[in-house]
């Protein structure tokens, strides 16, 4: 089977059908229609670029079958087979591992990365998209699904937008009380790239951590981490390349099986969720910064929303930032 994968020949499939064909007809025949149908419809992979990947059609198909040695019209049960483990087929599996390998010495940045932003949402992520008569989905989800798919479909670089709960760090969208998003564990979507990871390739993945956790929370994050990828997270930079200043990356071939992690340190700051906020207010003018205190800037206090939207359309000289209180 493994050389029938490999590199199939007319002689090797007849053999391989004959073998298996049991009750089946020599002479069963299956539509040139139905066969281009069925390929459009379960096979093709529907985020191919049509102008590079165009859609097969009849005549395609009949030219298909000419050049595995078939006459035209002949689909039979052979050929469909035969078709199906050859190189014109769109999932077929005989690209030589090899040819990969010797291209994956290169260091990580040299490299486009096939990602996924948003990798949790389902449904459509933009909200005035939902009124279109033609939207399937109405509502936006997140999904523990979705790292799964995106995972087997070949994706290396996943995001995940980690927030605080009190049941620990989720993924979801923002804040509930504005997004009206649903939340998933943090450990359950983990749970789930761990599984998938690396089915469909041994090279790295990188998690792309949105990160508002509090500090308390990410010290849960972590452990999440450590617990459920175990020796695939890469923790500590490798013997070869250490962190030192023209140092460039490793290849994906040494870090093959590895998950990484991209992030940035959050700032110090309390739970996001509650939506806490102290708007800080300061005129300007040209002797005062913004790391002035309230009282050089001439204005500083908690104002509710509408006179903080007041004080901006009136006054056009005021800076402000926004900064979250305990």
């Amino acid at each position: 089977l493994r050389e029938i994968l490999t590199a199939p020949t007319k002689e090797a499939v007849a053999g391989i059908v004959e073998s298996h064909r049991g009750a089946r007809s020599e002479t069963e025949k299956v539509l040139l229609e139905e066969i281009t149908d069925k390929t459009l419809t379960f096979q093709r992979d529907p985020r191919l670029n049509e102008a590079l990947y165009p859609k097969i059609t009849e005549r395609g198909m009949n030219a298909i079958l000419r050049s595995l040695g078939y006459s035209q019209g002949d689909v039979s049960f052979e050929a469909f087979v035969h078709y199906l483990w050859s190189a014109f087929c769109v999932d077929s599996p005989n690209i030589p591992e090899d040819r990969v390998a010797d291209s994956m010495h290169e260091p990580l940045s040299h490299y486009f990365i096939n990602s996924s932003h948003n990798t949790y949402c389902t449904g459509l992520q933009v909200k005035g998209a939902q009124l279109l008569s033609s939207s399937s989905h109405k509502e936006t989800v997140a999904d523990v699904e979705m790292y799964r798919q995106v995972l087997l479909s070949g994706c290396r670089c996943i995001e995940l937008d980690c927030w605080d709960s009190s049941d620990g760090p989720v993924i979801t969208h923002g804040p509930a009380a504005l997004f009206g998003m649903n939340e998933i564990p943090l450990k359950d979507v983990c749970e789930a790239i761990s599984e998938c990871a690396f089915k469909t390739s041994p090279y790295p993945v990188l998690l792309s951590i949105e990160n508002h956790l509090s500090q308390k929370q990410q010290k849960l994050m972590v452990q999440i981490f450590r617990d459920t990828f175990g020796e695939n997270l890469l923790c500590d930079p490798l013997e070869s390349h250490r962190l030192e200043e023209g140092q460039l990356l490793p290849s994906p071939y040494l870090l093959r099986n590895k998950i990484i992690i991209k992030a940035k340190k959050a700032k110090p700051k309390v739970n996001h969720r509650k939506g806490e906020l102290t708007y800080v207010v300061y005129l300007h003018c040209g002797c005062s910064s913004s790391n002035s205190t309230d009282q050089e800037s001439g204005m500083g206090s908690n104002l509710d929303t509408h006179t903080f939207l007041t004080l901006l359309n009136g006054e056009k000289n005021i800076n402000c930032s926004i900064i979250h209180t305990s």
